[in-house]
């Protein structure tokens, strides 16, 4: 575990050279289904079908015109609804993948990817691993002020959690000391605090099979060493961020998607564990 002596985390450590190209919105390599342009407008028509349909239907009393209207607001509302949900969705998943270009680029340099967390002088956990790899988020000034061998909140640490970066803001955050963006830690994760340098080569299901880091529905202040606990007997799905029955994940090769509400505690566990051997297919 890098301690404040090692020279991967001394202050005077050099900036990385090696650095990934950070993406622009919405690139990746993956195929996906375009984009209706025309949303706004499709959503405009389909309410006024809607109050045409029910008009037809209920008369133009007073009784029936006031139904009509209630109609036209709800199904406005579910509709306004989904494109903010839609759009929130996007930006968190933009997040996600510079998270994940980050750790990358931390096992790139390191030749491992981050620990949980940092340790104390006295071994306790110390700073998050959010704070490690600050360098490849364009932080590296920021890291360099942090005393990685103190707590999260001693008092020299403390006075930089309101620098958080925006990276770790999920969309209409308003306190920007805390972030959603956390890992699983346990036995058997990306994340094992019991394997002091965990590699590519370990993730024996690999990196497209594996889940890195979610976006949590419980915010924790971005430099504590605070995470999702991961047992046999953990139930996973309530602990995830969910928005019209999606929730957000980072795979381990930086592959950021949303998964759906309609899977299962046991895919979740094959997910987020990197050598079970089994298959993983989503709903």
């Amino acid at each position: 575990m890098p301690s404040r002596d090692d020279d991967r985390y001394r202050e005077d450590q050099p900036e990385p050279t090696r650095r990934r190209r950070r993406p622009e919105i919405d690139d990746d390599d993956r195929p996906r289904r375009r984009g209706n342009k025309g949303g706004g407008g499709t959503i405009l028509i389909i309410l006024a079908l809607v109050a045409v349909l029910v008009l037809g239907c209920v008369g133009l009393s007073g009784v029936g015109l006031y139904f009509a209207v209630g109609k036209v607001r709800e199904a406005s509302q579910n509709a306004v609804g989904k494109v903010r949900d839609a759009s929130q969705n996007q930006e968190s998943s933009n997040n996600l993948k510079q998270i994940g270009l980050a750790i990358h680029n931390h096992h790139d340099v390191n030749g491992y990817f981050p620990p949980p967390y940092l340790k104390t002088k006295d071994g306790k956990p110390g700073l998050s691993w959010r704070v490690a790899i600050l360098p490849w988020l364009e932080q590296d000034s920021l890291y360099r002020q942090f005393k990685l061998d103190e707590p999260w909140d001693s008092p020299s640490n403390r006075q930089l959690l309101s620098r958080m970066p925006r990276t770790y803001a999920p969309p209409g955050q308003k306190d920007l000391t805390v972030t959603h963006y956390r890992v699983f830690v346990g036995p058997g994760t990306m994340f094992d605090p019991n394997k002091s340098k965990i590699r590519i080569v370990d993730v024996k299901d690999g990196l497209s099979n594996t889940l890195m880091v979610v976006e949590a529905r419980d915010p924790v202040e971005w430099t504590k060493p605070d995470v999702l606990v991961f047992t046999p007997t953990t139930t996973l799905a309530p602990l995830l961020m969910w928005r019209n029955g999606r929730a957000n994940i980072l795979m381990g090769d930086s592959f950021a998607m949303p998964i759906s509400q309609q899977i299962g505690e046991p895919m979740l566990r094959n997910l987020i564990t990197i050598d079970d051997g089994n298959q993983i297919v989503l709903p």
